[in-house]
């Protein structure tokens, strides 16, 4: 509490109660009062019944009276103006127990702290009564260190990042909680006793040197580590240490970030990109004029240099030919004269490849197990993967890459290894189709309206449930084009884009195009590359109309938000715009393998909605005006 100023005593309060120590030597009491006065702080020496005995100089700055002119009084009513000792006076305490005590008193009016001690002396009073040294200094400002220091180690053990202080041994000399409790230890003390090198991890421990260097030129620095968990897992951090003073010394003051979750984000970014950079390789490849066994082999190389896909960069990719039931290899890397031989032709059901085959789905083994049965002396210790290359129920080939012995099977390269065998099977199936096509274009004559409805053809047998989309689409363009008057040579270019805007569709793996569930970016992505495909198929096709052009553009929309080109209003032909209206409202109308059919009213709300913002507002008017007249989809 604060000392309150008190006026100085009458001459009769001095009479009442003179005091003095117990002692007929006057250089002792005259030395305790040289002694006293000495001290920055004011102080007492005071009775056991709390009369004030003596006082130093201090006591007029501090309750603006003179020192002699309240010896005798009560203690508690010169300080606090009291009648009695307030509750827990340090006083009260020593008195009662002869021993010494400190306390820190708050006063609220003021918000300051005092230290109030009082302690036991081997003084008398002439009345024999025990005398006590009773001191009071103002801690104000070392409280309030104290709660600044206390309130700065709870932020820095309240940080996520490990902060921690270590000398030039690498000694720690400070850790905030995070620093041990990420390390799986379990208190400070258990992880101060080990020195910091303890904790790097070999590839960066043999960088300590180098590093402390670069600190002590610089001041600074940040740098990649990793350290080893309590139970040696491995936690990898990028840590910024600098020099500082730490009681005295040079030290090192870091702070380390975890960073698992931003490397594992960086390596997700890097597989993605790496998968999409095959996948887009590939559908590259299969609209250029190269032979299906030059992909393969492409295919291949790629797959094996896939830094993160742990392989031996060995492997082979096998195709079903004229033989059902038997696998012949097409391309291989790596492989060993007696297995090329060997593996030349492989039955379904033979070895892992021909297992893979048989049972339709991924056979993976980390060793030389049983199920490899074709082997030779000398051969090098290894594990599979065998990825069967599907269309639909139908096996097309195998997908054969070579793993480290031990080597534990991942989800992430068994995805990649599938969404390549995907694609393979897609670009397989389009080559069989071109062959196909370009047989029944040499083989017949027809009409540019039988070519058109082969092509259309190939389509829909690709995709049993679309069957009959682009011929429906082709109805309602047709009967949308007579409502807006346009001529009928013109009607007839529309009819036949329409018959065949979805041939781009025939470079999309069926198993994207048949998928019953929500497709994932990379699958729509691939979806989207239909449209340029289709014109690149129809462009050198001389029709009278401008067909390529209306299956290139008919997903563009008014306001640029369409594909692949994103044009707007004005950069898209007529015919294209009939053609985005009437595959809306037909695929809406429809069932998709994805969701039911949503119905008529459900597709023409939707144009409605969107009139002149996305679909071209004459069109939509004379679609819904021919759906009011009674027009219907026929199967």
């Amino acid at each position: 509490m604060s000392a309150q100023k008190v006026k100085s005593p009458t001459i009769k309060q001095k009479k009442m109660h003179t005091y003095t120590l117990a002692s007929g030597n006057g250089h002792i009491k005259s030395g305790v009062q040289e002694l006293i006065d000495s001290l920055p702080f004011y102080v007492f020496l005071v009775d056991s019944d709390h009369r004030i005995v003596m006082a130093n100089d201090k006591i007029r700055g501090a309750l603006g009276v003179e020192p002699e002119t309240i010896t005798g009084m009560y203690c508690p009513t010169v300080v606090h103006g009291l009648d009695e000792p307030f509750p827990g006076c340090p006083l009260e305490d020593a008195v009662f127990t002869g021993k010494a005590v400190e306390k820190r008193l708050y006063d609220k009016k003021i918000g300051s702290w005092t230290l109030s001690a009082v302690y036991p002396t081997s003084f008398k009073t002439d009345e024999g009564k025990a005398v006590f040294l009773h001191t009071a200094r103002d801690i104000t400002n070392v409280v309030r260190n104290e709660e600044e220091n206390k309130l700065k180690a709870q932020l820095l053990d309240a940080s996520t990042d490990s902060i921690f202080v270590v000398d030039n041994n690498g000694r720690f000399q400070y850790m905030n909680d995070t620093t041990f409790k990420t390390r799986g230890y379990k208190s400070k003390e258990e992880l101060m006793s080990k020195p910091l090198k303890d904790l790097d991890t070999p590839e960066f421990a043999k960088l300590i040197d180098q590093r402390i260097k670069q600190i002590l030129e610089k001041g600074e620095a940040t740098f990649e580590t990793a350290h080893y968990r309590k139970d040696r897992s491995v936690m990898p951090l990028e840590i910024h240490s600098k020099v500082i003073d730490y009681n005295g010394q040079k030290s090192f003051l870091s702070v380390a970030r975890d960073i698992t979750s931003r490397k594992a984000a960086a390596e997700e970014l890097i597989r993605n990109y790496d998968i999409q950079r095959v996948i887009n390789k590939l559908l590259s490849l299969s609209l250029e004029d190269v032979p299906l066994e030059d992909i393969l082999r492409q295919a291949l190389d790629m797959i094996l240099a896939i830094p993160w896909l742990v392989s031996q960069s060995r492997g082979s990719i096998m195709m079903v030919e004229d033989e059902p039931g038997v696998l012949v290899m097409k391309a291989q890397n790596g492989l060993a004269e007696p297995i090329k031989k060997a593996c030349a032709k492989v039955p379904f059901g033979r070895c892992m490849c021909g297992l893979a085959a048989k049972n339709k789905r991924i056979e993976f083994a980390d060793a030389l197990d049983k199920r490899h049965v074709t082997t030779y002396e000398g051969i090098s210790p290894h594990g599979h993967y065998c990825v069967p290359i599907m269309y639909s129920d139908r096996v097309l080939g195998v997908i054969n890459v070579y793993t480290r012995e031990g080597h534990q099977r991942n989800q992430r390269e068994e995805e990649f290894l599938s969404s390549v065998a995907n694609t393979l099977a897609g670009i397989i199936i389009r080559k069989e189709d071109d062959e196909m096509l370009s047989r029944t274009l040499k083989s017949l004559e027809m009409t540019i309206e039988g070519t058109v409805q082969s092509m259309a053809l190939v389509v829909e047998t690709r995709d049993p449930y679309t069957a009959g989309h682009q011929r429906r689409v082709a109805d309602l363009s047709v009967v949308i084009a007579k409502e807006l008057g346009l001529p009928e040579d013109e009607t007839e270019g529309i009819k036949t884009a329409a018959t065949v805007h979805d041939i781009g569709k025939i470079n999309v793996p069926a198993e994207i195009l048949t998928k019953p569930g929500r497709l994932t970016d990379i699958e729509f992505g691939i979806i989207k590359t239909h449209a340029g495909a289709g014109y690149n198929i129809l462009k050198h096709i001389q029709f009278p109309w401008p067909v390529a052009m209306m299956v290139l553009q008919h997903h563009e929309r008014l306001d640029g938000s369409g594909y692949p080109h994103r044009r707007k209003a004005k950069d898209i032909i007529k015919g294209a715009k009939i053609l985005a209206v009437a595959d809306v409202v037909e695929a809406m109308s429809t069932h998709r393998p994805y969701r039911p059919a949503l119905g008529v009213n459900t597709a023409l709300a939707e144009i409605k909605k969107n009139k002149g913002n996305l679909y071209d507002a004459e069109v939509v008017d004379a679609c819904v005006k021919v759906f009011k007249r009674g027009f219907t989809f026929h199967e």
